[in-house]
């Protein structure tokens, strides 16, 4: 394949500035007028920048500009020592070593003052005595002792050996003189070995030389052996660090050598920055003592040193910080350290931003045979930018080169396969991803910023590829393969739904299930059950999931087993049903019912509870086949599935179903008899009173009122002949109560509950109940004895054929009901079961009786109270109010209010035309202050029937003729704005008024201060008119004082709009004149309010209508003391002169006389 390939770019000093802001040049200018200054001296540079920064591009520079240089007499050569590739203990020996050896090279020394130098730098030698201990095992001594055997053995086995004349065996050695021939010779000599290896093994365990007998022998047998007992090794050695007077006073010989004539050595000490910074004090110190110190001897020419020291202050200050064990030298007094060493610092700057992306542009030209694109480049630039800036580091030479090789390594690798931003941005993250996995996975290894750099959502796929090594489309799978198979079927679901945000997910989860679920359904269903839990987590959502719900509901065929007492395992299922299509949805909740049935005890070991965990699943199932098809869906599953058989076990499913209101029991298939599961139930008043209880909650065709009169009859039975405990009076008593409040409130369950009330058993139960503090079973019995009782307490039978004498019960009992308070927890269970039986409207009429105990009022009101009533007779209800309004409180009564407007609905019925007179005022005005909502039906067909009345109905009314229809009006036009209708009512008002002013009717006195309400009623347009008829009709009228002072007392709002001074004869003569003799309040504030009014009626009279005025004024009567200011207030309202009364003739004077 064709692609581009990537060469790798040297880390090494640049020999020209390669930024273009020419920083590096300067920098080495800089650093060279420095070396220039100190020629003739000792002197140190620091070249201070951040590691990376181009210090050793700048120490090239800056040589390259003293190659160049042809003026001035001096040549400058620069020797850079490695601090970090030296023991610190010995550097000063190994500075001598390499400096020496480069000056040689260089031609600085000859041979001969290389070799010199070189034996004085090591100018010892050692000479080291080793003692040989080596030891042989016992086989290696006995192999060297017959070792020289071996010849002798060799010539006893030849065939000369053998031959009958041993004369003929060959002479091999003669010896003249000795007599001996070559065998003899042989012998003779091992025979002496022997002797002297015995002798050597003896004396070395005399002199204790050597310790045991295998030492011993080991030594001796040395003989035998090239091995010495001692060996001599002679070397020439410097075994330590020369002091810093023996290295000034050799280094400054050799460098007065080196630097004769016009050559000056320029030393550099670098990497001082990559040592470990324990290592740098002590380093720093050494190569301190090499530069900015002198011998105090002979003082050589020419010997001046001049250092450049290369440093990251930054870390050379943490380093002295972390690796010293005195003061660190942090802050100030690190930089004067510093400062210390250095004559001058030149500082190294990194680069500006521009001048680094055109160095990165250009190095990515060169690693890269055909360039990238533009683009390409500034995604490469950015993303490193970004890098740099959130890591708080500064791009330098080293880290764009060191940046641009690993990019290039990976795209040797991959090529266009991925795309080479991605592979820079794995360069940047790899160390947080391999520090992390996790991060990879949900993508927070990238920096935000980073990533809309990239604008290509496809970068983590090609990280996980390139992190994994696999193809990209492999990439996710392997990257989150292993997890989704761990976490999709555990209970984890927390940890899947953080897996399912990993990108990636949406593409490998469907695969995983399809490749595994199989596998899974058969190892277990629980592990598919868990699996949909975990998909149907809210947060886990999308399209990509209706694939592996299909291949789920593949799966179910290959379930095997399962533990049917544990539904729980498995409910997970209804999940995957609720996530299916419609016929793929019931297709998979009959598959998964009949697994799960097939998996059930035989019929006969079924049990109760076998029943309540099939319904459980069950019900589970069906309310997943409701949310995936709707409700119609899942009632066609229960009638198509057939329950179980087994009677207890029918019995357990029905008793369950009373947990599911959307599951009807008799709606399921049965092949069960309807006698069986009688029986069975009946039974269990005997065993498991709860369960038939829950059972029957579900209303079973087979409870017929047969089977609850028997039930009734079995459970009064336990009652009558057993002294139950209190559990299980609890749940007789409890059952009883439902029986009678609600499955068979007939007379027979009636009588027979009366039977064990009358004769003891219920009350002598209630006792042994209130003694164990079973208040709930205490007001049970309470209810059940005044609800067969008539509401009576019955009679005490003294003495019971079970119980013995029931007296102190009794007497308990009565004391008991007598105490009883609204908030005690018996009459809370009291009034429950008066609501159950929906009895509330005959414990009302209990309630309102005052002739009734307390008891009733006391239940009542918390019946009202706990507002959970259903059934009330609307029409005694609401004729009842003044009623409840005497036994309940304000706030009962208001609560009862609220609730009774759940009964609006037969308003209309119970109250049209005349039957709306059956509403009590009270109620109207309770309503209209309480501004409860719901009685609007109830208010309009008391408006129906005021709107329904002709002139003649409402004079009736008027006429005091309908009070309750006139007290509701009152409260109507006094709480709303209620307005009657105006033709007819208004015609019946005037009409009313007139006969009132004529003396022909009276209003009572209850309705004397509501009656102006009245007027209130009619419209404000009408009302001027009205009073207008008024004046007009009462010329006509004979008027008396008590008809007109009653008219303006109950028409006062009428009489303050009279048009008087349109009708001043009228006024005075039939209304002022009579008015006069009745002197009361009324008339007096009359008078006084409309004085104005009356002045000018005066003024516009008749005389003769004057003249009556006059006389009536005069004939005012009052109290003897008050009789003439009345009629002197009364002539002023009215504007006229009382007449002056004529002087009374005394009699003569006799007395004189």
């Amino acid at each position: 394949m064709d692609i581009k390939q990537s060469a790798i770019i040297p880390d090494e000093p640049a020999d020209q500035d390669q930024f273009f802001g020419a920083g590096h040049q300067r920098s080495a200018n800089a650093l060279g007028y420095a070396v220039e200054q100190l020629a003739e001296r000792d002197g140190a540079i620091g070249l201070e920048g951040p590691w990376g920064a181009g210090k050793s591009t700048v120490i090239n520079l800056a040589a390259q500009e003293f190659a160049k240089s042809k003026s001035g007499s001096l040549k400058h050569h620069f020797f850079t020592f490695d601090l970090w590739v030296h023991h610190p203990e010995m550097l000063k020996l190994a500075f001598l070593e390499e400096f020496i050896a480069w000056a040689h090279t260089n031609k600085f020394l000859t041979n001969k003052q290389e070799k010199e130098f070189g034996e004085r730098v090591t100018d010892r030698e050692i000479t080291t005595r080793i003692q040989n201990k080596r030891q042989f095992s016992y086989n290696g001594i006995l192999f060297v002792l017959l070792f020289p055997l071996l010849p002798l053995a060799y010539a006893w086995l030849s065939p000369f050996a053998f031959a009958p004349n041993t004369s003929t065996m060959p002479n091999l050695l003669s010896i003249k003189g000795i007599g001996l021939n070559a065998n003899e010779l042989a012998i003779t000599s091992l025979v002496g070995l022997y002797v002297v290896f015995a002798w050597s093994t003896i004396w070395g365990l005399g002199t204790k030389k050597v310790s045991g007998l295998k030492a011993a022998l080991s030594a001796a047998a040395r003989m035998f052996s090239r091995e010495t007992d001692y060996d001599k090794i002679t070397q020439s050695v410097r075994e330590r660090n020369p002091t810093n007077e023996e290295f000034q006073t050799f280094f400054r010989e050799i460098l007065s050598v080196v630097q004769k004539d016009n050559d000056r050595i320029v030393f550099i000490f670098d990497n001082i920055d990559r040592l470990p910074n324990r290592s740098v004090p002590k380093v720093w110190s050494e190569a301190r003592s090499i530069f900015a110190m002198q011998s105090r001897g002979k003082v050589w020419p020419n010997s001046h040193v001049t250092a450049i020291v290369p440093y990251d202050a930054t870390y050379i200050a943490e380093a002295f910080e972390n690796g010293s064990n005195s003061e660190p030298p942090t802050g100030e007094r690190a930089q004067h350290l510093i400062r210390k060493t250095f004559d001058i610092t030149v500082r190294v700057a990194p680069p500006l931003s521009t001048d680094w992306k055109k160095f990165l542009e250009a190095k990515l030209d060169e690693a890269f045979s055909e360039p990238l694109s533009d683009s390409e480049k500034y995604k490469l630039f950015k993303l490193f930018d970004i890098d740099l800036q959130e890591n708080g580091s500064l791009p330098t030479p080293r880290n764009i080169i060191s940046y641009i090789n690993s990019v290039g390594a990976i795209w040797n690798q991959w090529g266009d396969e991925i795309d080479v931003t991605h592979m820079a941005l794995y360069v940047l993250v790899r160390n947080t991803i391999e520090s992390n996995n996790k991060q990879l996975k949900n993508g927070t290894c990238v920096n935000p910023r980073q990533a809309r750099v990239l604008e290509d959502s496809a970068y983590l796929k090609n990280l996980a590829a390139l992190h994994f090594n696999v193809q990209p489309e492999h990439a996710y799978q392997v990257l989150l393969g292993q997890d989704i198979e761990r976490l999709a079927i555990s209970s984890n679901t927390d940890e899947f739904v953080e897996l399912s945000k990993s990108p990636g997910f949406i593409e490998v989860f469907p695969d995983v299930v399809l490749m595994r679920v199989e596998q899974w359904a058969k190892d277990g269903a629980d592990y598919v059950a868990k699996l949909a839990q975990n998909m149907a987590h809210p947060e886990v959502a999308g399209e990509y999931l209706h694939e592996a719900w299909r291949h789920m509901a593949e799966a179910v065929s290959f379930f095997n087993g399962c533990d049917t007492s544990a539904p729980e395992e498995y409910e997970g299922l209804a999940e995957l049903v609720a996530h299916l299509g419609d016929a793929e949805a019931s297709q998979c909740a009959t598959k998964v019912l009949d697994w799960f049935t097939r998996n059930l005890p035989k019929a006969e070991e079924r049990s109760a509870e076998d029943g309540d965990t099939w319904l459980n699943f069950f019900a589970a199932i069906h309310q997943g086949l409701a949310q995936a098809s709707g409700d119609q869906a899942a009632q066609a599953l229960v009638a198509q599935t057939k329950c179980p058989n087994g009677p207890p076990f029918t019995l357990g499913v029905c008793a369950a179903c009373t947990e599911h209101t959307t599951i009807d029991f008799n709606k399921f298939g049965r092949s069960e008899k309807e006698a069986s599961l009688k029986a069975a139930a009946l039974n269990l008043v005997e065993t498991n009173v709860p369960q038939l209880a829950a059972a029957l909650l579900s209303k079973p065709k087979f409870a017929t009122d047969t089977v609850f009169s028997e039930l009734t009859d079995k459970l009064c039975e336990r009652i009558q002949t057993e002294k139950l405990a209190s559990e299980d009076l609890a749940h007789v008593v409890d059952l009883l109560a439902r029986t009678r409040t609600t499955y068979a409130r007939n007379d027979t369950t009636k009588n027979r509950i009366a039977q064990t009330a009358n004769d003891g058993s219920l009350v002598w139960h209630a006792d042994k109940a209130h003694q164990a503090n079973d208040i709930k079973t205490v007001g049970a019995i309470i209810w059940l004895i005044v609800d067969v009782c008539d509401m009576q307490v019955p009679g005490n039978p003294s003495n019971h054929r079970h119980f013995g004498d029931v007296n102190p019960s009794y007497q308990e009992y009565e004391k008991l009901i007598s105490s009883l308070s609204k908030d005690d927890e018996i009459t809370g269970k009291i009034s429950d079961l008066v609501v159950s039986a929906r009895v509330l409207a005959e414990w009302m009429r209990f309630a309102i009786d005052a002739a009734k105990p307390e008891f009733f009022r006391i239940v009542f009101s918390r019946t009202i109270e706990d507002g959970t009533f259903n059934k009330l007779s609307v029409s005694e209800t609401v004729t009842s109010f003044d009623r409840l309004k005497a036994v309940l409180s304000d706030e009962l009564l208001n609560s009862f209010l609220v609730k009774f407007t759940d009964w609006s609905r037969h308003f209309k019925d119970q109250f049209k035309g005349e039957g709306a007179l059956e509403i009590p005022p009270t109620l109207i005005r309770a309503i209209a202050e309480t501004k409860i909502e719901g009685y609007e039906d109830l208010i309009s067909c008391l408006d129906d029937y005021f709107q329904s009345l002709s002139e003649e109905d409402w004079l009736t009314l008027l006429s005091g003729q309908n009070n309750q229809a006139l007290d509701l009006l009152l409260v109507r036009l006094e709480t709303s704005e209620y307005k009657p209708p105006l033709a007819s009512f208004s015609g019946a008002l005037m009409k009313h008024a007139l006969s009132l002013l004529d003396g022909d009717l009276s209003v009572p006195e209850q309705y004397l201060s509501a009656w102006p309400k009245l007027f209130d009623g009619i419209q404000k347009n009408t009302q001027d008119k009205f009073s207008r008829d008024i004046m007009l009709n009462l010329k006509n009228l004979t008027t008396t004082p008590a008809a007109v002072a009653q008219f303006l007392e109950v028409y006062a709002s009428v009489s303050a709009i009279l048009p008087l001074t349109e009708f001043a004869d009228t006024t005075l003569d039939q209304l002022v004149t009579p008015a006069l003799g009745s002197q009361t309040a009324v008339v007096s504030d009359f008078f006084e309010k409309r004085s104005g009014d009356l002045k000018k009626c005066a003024m516009g009279a008749s005389s003769d209508v004057l003249g009556r005025l006059n006389e009536a004024l005069l004939d005012v009567r009052g109290l003897e003391d008050e009789e003439e200011n009345l009629k002197e207030r009364y002539a002023k309202y009215i504007g006229i002169e009382l007449p002056k009364p004529k002087p009374v003739e005394l009699p003569p004077d006799t007395s004189a006389k």
